[in-house]
């Protein structure tokens, strides 16, 4: 509404009242008032308004996942590259992209250090100057934050290791089924149904009983829950397109249920409650609010080095075994040049 009242006055201001419409994207979001939402392209915010208006215009969204675009690769490449977006979650296809975003993020970082090691500069009030990165995103901010406890405080005290080769909303089910069969005796041919209570967000994004292919198969949580009872999810070999196609795991799958769990647990970030139903007629339920690999239940050496060794595609000791030994002894090392030689 600000950008409105501050185009229109500028605009009257130069004597050209008639420079007044607007154009927004659709799918796009620009507020919840009436003239905002006359902007935003969701129908949800027309209806009983008498909105959009007549000054107010519409042209497709740059993102191909909605747009007739069909299911061009080229196109949902450039989509993705775009904007870190989760439409994949919902279209049932192209999870491929879910990778690209975490690597373009971080060639991004690659990049920044490349160009400033090599004298590029770029402005010295980049964050909080008046056309900087903290303006761009919102209107008030902390600057003192962006120091605060620096040299006190260490935010790899806070990471996350996954310890399973698929998502990080799957982890606590997972690691749930696990210790239930562990505690029980059961086996995968046993359970006549699992039953997992949630965040809203899981139910949302990560219930995907039937994924299409491999890389949303390791999206989906009650996927991952099945896959945990016949193979070995820390393993990421498990995740093949074999295992997309098994249809044990699938069938397995089918039968699991989510839902969203009652307050607090339904606003936890990973707090999940698994319940296995035998076909005995004996059931089992565990709630986990962590998993091997937070903070608080950090992964010890002999974890780091399986996930190490299995992830470089070694099972046992080799080069990768020498190279893992060295990485834990960086302080020692006098020249970091061998790790990405």
């Amino acid at each position: 509404d600000s950008t409105i009242r501050f185009v229109r006055y500028y605009w009257n201001a130069r004597g050209e009242p008639r420079r007044d419409q607007f154009i927004s994207i659709e799918q796009g979001y620009h507020g919840s008032s009436v003239v905002g939402a006359g902007l935003t392209a969701l129908p949800a915010f027309h209806a009983g308004f008498g909105i959009p208006f007549e000054w107010q215009h519409k042209i497709p969204s740059p993102y191909p996942y909605r747009n007739p675009v069909g299911e061009d690769g080229n196109a949902i490449i450039a989509a993705s590259l775009a904007a870190g977006i989760l439409e994949f979650a919902k279209s049932g296809s192209g999870a491929m992209v879910k990778r690209l975003h975490l690597g373009r993020a971080a060639e991004s970082g690659v990049l920044a250090a490349s160009l400033a090691a090599e004298g590029f500069t770029g402005p010295a009030t980049a964050l909080e100057g008046d056309f900087g990165f903290l303006r761009v995103f919102c209107r008030d901010f902390d600057m003192d934050a962006l120091t605060r406890g620096l040299g006190d405080t260490w935010a790899t005290h806070s990471i996350m290791m996954k310890r399973y080769a698929c998502h990080i909303t799957a982890h606590t089910p997972v690691d749930s089924t696990l210790a239930l069969r562990a505690a029980h005796g059961f086996k995968a041919d046993d359970v006549a149904s699992i039953a997992i209570a949630g965040t809203e967000r899981m139910l949302r994004a990560n219930n995907i009983p039937a994924p299409k292919d491999v890389m949303m198969a390791q999206y989906s949580i009650p996927f991952c829950v099945a896959l945990a009872l016949y193979r070995n999810p820390v393993d990421p070999r498990s995740f093949d397109d074999s295992a997309a196609g098994d249809p044990q795991i699938r069938g397995l799958a089918s039968r699991v249920r989510m839902s969203v769990a009652p307050p607090p647990d339904n606003r936890a970030d990973l707090t999940t409650t698994v319940t296995i139903a035998l076909k005995d007629g004996r059931s089992f339920t565990r709630r986990a609010t962590d998993f091997m690999g937070t903070p608080e239940r950090p992964l010890g050496r002999a974890e780091l080095r399986e996930k190490f060794l299995l992830t470089a595609g070694e099972s046992h000791g080799g080069e990768m075994a020498r190279v893992f030994d060295r990485l834990q002894n960086l302080e020692s090392e006098k020249d970091l040049g061998w790790i990405g030689a």
